[in-house]
């Protein structure tokens, strides 16, 4: 916005060609994917899916442009992903996957910079399982691979770090009770291999309002990872509340604190990020037309720098989404 704003400006978020040929699927161009439920991979892309879809399988192939430099060929990043996934019945699904992330010299992109070549790989898998009123829900994730230090590319370092996260839920009806749990590695100062879980861009896993993005998608609070899952666990139970057919109370409480609580110099750190109470309020003015209130506020550990008056971070605010 601005005065004198004319809308001469518009961006395509999405733009890519989408066609079949007998059972194979094809899309090729600009388009959004997810892998590992957002802790490996949740974003737009440009690049290509071939998939096979059958009767209780579908078996993705992607390719993804991560990084591209024209003319300089070398300098490009490519990310490489498989998900397949089983499904028996509605009551069990089951999806391995991995990816492979290579260039032959990754120090052109700002998000690899201290790296030349470099070969990771994540392999991973999910598991969820619906039983009855309750259901529940599993990841775990692998991370190996060696680069290249760009500094010194005669120097190679090794990477081994994980990622293991599990959620459930119980639904009574007007109201259910539900948690979740995730711990991601941090580098250990004692270890010479890089041991924090890391993916170079993508990784998206949206969680409390205050520590990990919530709705609104702006700011978190200091310390935290947000959305980029890495040395942090966390832990989540909460319930939601359905008193009528258009209105829908969460309420969420959560504790999260950093993996290791020394820096990589060895040095003591603080490493508790808090407690945080979440209520959200969703209310159904029309179809499709919703309104959603949040409050937040953060009991914050030593581990988050809370500024010179000391005061807790808290939230509030208002959504108007609609969907067609």
């Amino acid at each position: 916005g601005g005065i004198g704003a004319d809308g001469s400006t518009f961006e395509i978020k999405h733009s890519y060609a989408d066609y079949n040929l007998g059972p194979m699927n094809f899309k090729v161009g600009v388009q959004p994917t997810v892998l590992a439920r957002g802790f490996l991979f949740d974003d737009d892309f440009a690049g290509a899916v071939v998939s096979y879809e059958g009767e209780g399988v579908s078996v993705p192939l992607t390719w993804m442009r991560a990084f591209d430099i024209d003319k300089i060929n070398k300098r490009d990043v490519n990310y490489f992903a498989i998900s397949p996934s089983f499904s028996a019945g509605e009551s069990l699904k089951v999806n391995p996957f991995g990816m492979y992330v290579y260039s032959d010299n990754a120090r052109g992109w700002s998000k690899t910079s201290d790296y030349d070549k470099m070969d990771l790989y994540y392999a991973g898998l999910n598991i969820d399982a619906s039983l009855g009123m309750a259901s529940l829900w599993m990841t775990g994730i692998y991370q190996g691979g060696s680069a290249d230090l760009a500094i010194n590319p005669d120097t190679s370092v090794d990477f081994s770090a994980y990622l293991g996260a599990a959620g459930a839920k119980v639904d009574f009806g007007p109201a259910d009770v539900h948690g979740q749990f995730f711990y991601a590695t941090g580098q250990d100062p004692d270890e010479k291999d890089n041991t924090k879980f890391w993916v170079p861009a993508g990784q998206s896993y949206y969680w409390s309002e205050i520590m990990g993005y919530g709705i609104f998608d702006t700011q978190v609070s200091a310390g935290s990872p947000g959305d980029q899952i890495g040395n942090i666990m966390a832990a989540n139970i909460g319930t939601t509340i359905r008193p009528t057919e258009s209105l829908e109370i969460a309420l969420d409480a959560w504790y999260a604190k950093l993996a290791e609580d020394k820096d990589i110099t060895g040095a003591a750190i603080d490493d508790e990020l808090g407690w945080e109470a979440n209520v959200r309020i969703t209310y159904t003015l029309v179809k499709g037309l919703n309104l959603d209130v949040v409050g937040a506020y953060l009991f914050a550990g030593d581990g988050v720098y809370k500024g010179p008056n000391d005061a807790d971070p808290y939230e509030i605010g208002s959504q108007l989404s609609l969907s067609f």
